[in-house]
């Protein structure tokens, strides 16, 4: 620790107040009625439901508005509550201010910047859950102003804190404009607005008999190889398409039309072993792409291969999920090499319509519309099924008109993706900007002192010399768990 300002004390978080851990609760505690349980969950998202308890508690483990609480476990800092009356569930600690000696405020900023201090230090503790120890938390230094610095320094990180407050808040709003965005390229590009100057020059046409030809030439294609079998059966027509005019040279087709292949995946539990065939599901489906973060696994020799394995430009559509993620839709690109699919999606295997386009396609407003006319729900999961998959009206151009389409929408999507990961890095930057201002402030350079002021060097020795007298009982309330 570097040398303290004048005036300046170096206490440590045990000095600046008592620290008291919650209260355990089992799922057998919680009810509809009575004061909400605060757990860790509570503190990091506000969405998530409180769960109440009837049960009396002393008032200590009673948490009003403006109090401090530290989570120490899972997920490590500090907040101020401000929903009302609850009670202290464990691994948070409820901070009492010493406000002789730290300003509340003040206390709550140098906790953030403590906890940040440690989490970069070998006081971090466990593998999978992550926590602070007690005894090293409350023995952490904490450097000390007197408190008319104290308070100087708390308005200027509030002044400093608002303007990032309001970056933050805009670029929170980038997620949803790029959806927007994207969503409004793909409604241009299937109404053909995107490629209407290009279309006046080509004068291109396409037809439903030329689309039933390649449908057959394909099917035929994948007998041979066999990838299909039995006889060939005529495409599903059209069940439902949005209201909109193509332009001259475009055709409806269905979705079956469009396709020799839909498929359900495999219901077999799949496994951990990497070395057997990764086995893609819904939540590898993420914002029109692949996410191969998290892979499940069946061995190579499973009985639903080589019938189930994907291939590159097989489209995967999610059947079954939430309301608002059901229907979403990706492009297989040969990623990872062997691949299955699970049964919550259907895979389909394009003809005549870039596999791009067609997932595109579901993806976009007309996609979405879609999926609200014909989703079953069933206890808050939603399901299409391949029937309706198949009958979907899907707008089809000349395959020259495909190809163009495909490159302007690869450059838009660029463009809002470059946009949106410069949006991302900004919101880096303005915590760094904050953690700096913290740093900063603690090290005595955010604003100047006051030679006028009391000493906190004197004021903290005071106090601890009181605390020393004080009854054990009392002195060791802040140790109760």
């Amino acid at each position: 620790m570097r040398e303290m300002p004048q005036g300046w004390a170096l206490a440590t978080v045990n000095d600046t107040g008592e620290y008291l851990n919650g209260l355990a609760f089992k799922p057998s505690d919680w009810t509809s009625d009575g004061l909400p349980i605060i757990r860790i969950q509570n503190l990091t998202d506000r969405s998530k439901q409180l769960n109440r308890t009837p049960r009396e508690v002393d008032a200590r483990y009673l948490v009003n508005d403006g109090d401090i609480l530290v989570s120490w476990s899972a997920t490590l800092d500090a907040f101020v509550w401000d929903r009302g009356k609850a009670i202290l569930n464990q691994h948070i600690f409820k901070v009492v201010p010493e406000t002789r000696l730290v300003d509340r405020v003040f206390l709550f900023h140098g906790l953030r910047l403590a906890i940040r201090e440690m989490i970069e230090s070998e006081h971090l503790h466990g593998s999978t859950m992550k926590h602070i120890n007690r005894g090293p938390f409350l023995a952490h230094p904490f450097p000390v102003p007197p408190l008319p610095e104290q308070r100087r320094m708390v308005a200027r990180i509030d002044s400093l804190s608002a303007k990032s407050r309001r970056a933050r808040d805009n670029l929170d709003h980038v997620p949803r404009l790029v959806e927007k965005y994207k969503r409004a390229i793909l409604a241009s590009a299937f109404r053909g607005d995107l490629t209407r100057a290009w279309r006046t020059k080509q004068h291109l046409v396409t037809s439903k008999d030329q689309l039933e030809a390649i449908r057959a030439r394909t099917w035929q294609r994948e007998r041979e190889a066999g990838r299909v079998k039995g006889r060939y059966v005529s495409a599903e027509s059209i069940d439902w398409q949005p209201s909109i005019e193509l332009p001259s040279g475009w055709v409806w087709a269905s979705v079956d039309q469009l396709s020799t292949i839909v498929q359900y995946g495999s219901s077999a539990k799949a496994g951990d072993n990497s070395a057997g065939v990764a086995v893609l599901r819904m939540g590898n489906i993420q914002s029109g792409k692949l996410d191969l973060t998290s892979l499940k696994f069946l061995p190579n020799d499973h009985d639903e291969f080589p019938a189930l394995l994907l291939e590159d430009g097989d489209v995967l559509f999610n059947r079954t999920n939430s309301p608002e993620l059901v229907g979403k839709s990706a492009v297989y690109c040969g990623e990872p090499k062997k691949a299955s699919f699970a049964s919550y999606l259907i895979r389909i295997r394009c003809c005549g319509l870039l596999p791009s386009l067609l997932s595109g396609y579901i993806n976009s407003a007309y996609g979405r519309d879609w999926v609200a006319s014909v989703v079953n729900q069933q206890v808050g999961q939603a399901n299409v099924n391949g029937t309706k998959l198949r009958q979907l009206g899907v707008p089809v151009m000349p395959p020259d008109e495909q190809a163009e389409v495909t490159r302007l929408i690869n450059i838009a999507f660029a463009w809002i993706d470059r946009l949106s990961h410069e949006a991302v890095s900004a919101h880096k930057l303005i915590d760094h900007l904050d953690q700096a201002v913290l740093a900063k402030a603690f090290r005595g350079e955010l604003v100047p002192q006051d030679p006028t002021d009391e000493a906190a060097n004197a004021l903290l020795a005071r106090i601890r010399e009181e605390r020393e007298v004080e009854p054990r009982g009392r002195r060791r309330l802040n140790a109760l768990s």
